[in-house]
């Protein structure tokens, strides 16, 4: 179940299934143009730049897994595109790789609303709309799993703030976390403000 659940996560998914790493660094991103996301994702531009921080994650009664999260977010095709690229390392092992993934967010215009597309790790592509949360500036998407259940994460960026919560509806049972994310905005890119 382990890996059913934690397949993913750009905009706030902290770890997946662990993987030996080469203990060197994750070569950069290419420097994207300078550019604001287009008016469809205003919803979402306020994820453009670099972000460093932590978070736990646990699934079952096991004690929680900590580690340590870079997330890049950065405009793409002039700003109608956002690609967001995380990666995330054992806190006490950073040579550990536990967590890779690429999302692309892009505006449907059909369903008129920002859609994420994210991939981790030979892992099935995930697709799902990012609509409005409860609090002010939340973005909430998620996915079914086997087994009848539903997971959901729901991130909010205060400022150089991003906060994301991972979540589980068991059989559509009530809401448990199992994740949480807090990052830093370290620098503005491409086209943040």
């Amino acid at each position: 179940m382990r890996s059913t659940i934690l397949f993913l996560t750009v905009l706030g998914c902290g770890a997946a299934e662990t993987a030996p790493a080469a203990p060197s660094p994750a070569p950069s991103p290419p420097a994207a143009p300078s550019c604001a996301p287009s008016t469809d994702l205003a919803a979402v531009s306020a994820l453009v730049g670099e972000w460093h921080g932590d978070g736990w994650v646990q699934m079952g009664p096991g004690a929680r897994e900590r580690f340590v999260q870079t997330e890049i977010v950065r405009c793409a095709v002039g700003g109608e595109a956002l690609l967001v690229e995380g990666l995330g390392r054992d806190a006490a092992r950073p040579d550990r790789i536990v967590h890779q993934a690429l999302a692309v967010i892009a505006f449907d215009r059909t369903a008129r609303t920002p859609r994420i597309r994210a991939y981790s790790a030979g892992r099935p592509a995930v697709d799902s709309d990012l609509t409005p949360g409860e609090g002010a500036g939340e973005l909430v998407w998620g996915m079914d799993v086997p087994g009848g259940n539903r997971v959901r994460f729901r991130l909010q960026v205060t400022g150089d703030r991003w906060r994301e919560v991972g979540e589980i509806s068991i059989q559509g049972g009530p809401w448990r976390q199992f994740l949480e994310m807090n990052l830093r905005r370290v620098a503005a890119g491409g086209g943040a403000s």
